[in-house]
Formats: C-alpha cells, sequence, structure tokens
C-alpha cells in the first residue's frame, strides 16, 4: 500500500508528514498483517529514500517528483541495490531510449 503523507487539499504546499509513517507501520504490525508500505512524498533523491525507510521501518519508497531531475534513476541495475529490500532491477535503458526521451 502506498501511503501519500500529505491530502488533496495540502498538495505540494506543505511537507509531506513523514512523522505519522512510524505510527502507520506500527498499527499494520499490531494487526499481524503483511501488508507492504511504502511510503511517497517530499522524497529528494535515493540517499533520502534510505534515510526514510531507517527512520520510519516502512517497507520501501515510491519516488515521484524526484525522478523528473533524473529519469534514469533506476536505469543502473546498482543503483537499486543500494536500497535495502529493493527487488528485481532491469537492464540499462538503451542510448535510442535515452535519445528519445531527450527529444521529447
Amino acid at each position: 500500500m502506498i501511503i501519500h503523507l500529505r491530502t488533496r487539499k495540502e498538495m505540494s504546499d506543505v511537507p509531506a508528514h513523514w512523522n505519522l509513517m512510524k505510527r502507520i507501520v506500527e498499527i499494520r504490525d499490531e494487526m499481524g498483517k503483511e501488508t507492504l508500505i511504502l511510503g511517497n512524498g517530499d522524497v529528494l533523491d535515493l540517499e533520502d529514500a534510505k534515510q526514510k525507510i531507517k527512520e520510519t521501518s516502512c517497507d520501501g519508497i515510491m519516488l515521484g517528483r524526484a525522478i523528473f531531475g533524473n529519469p534514469f534513476l533506476f536505469a543502473n541495475k546498482n543503483v537499486l541495490s543500494e536500497v535495502e529490500g529493493s527487488g528485481p532491477t532491469s537492464p540499462p535503458a538503451p542510448l535510442l531510449d535515452k535519445e528519445r526521451v531527450a527529444e521529447g
């Protein structure tokens, strides 16, 4: 389950409420459920993602706006292995794909 830590009304006008994530994970654990909890909101880069996972014990992170600065962030299969608990990786994007994205 992906938890976006802001309301629709708040949009990006306020910081994401990461202070709530630890409690969300605790509630899941108290219920004895195995649902994966992913956090989203104000995740700046992979280092920030790792820090948020460490601080909140969530199972993972969904990147939103952060990917706009580097659309090929996950093209390198070694990048995902840096993030704890990451799943299978994809091969690097072919140069032709990169050129198509650059051309718009």
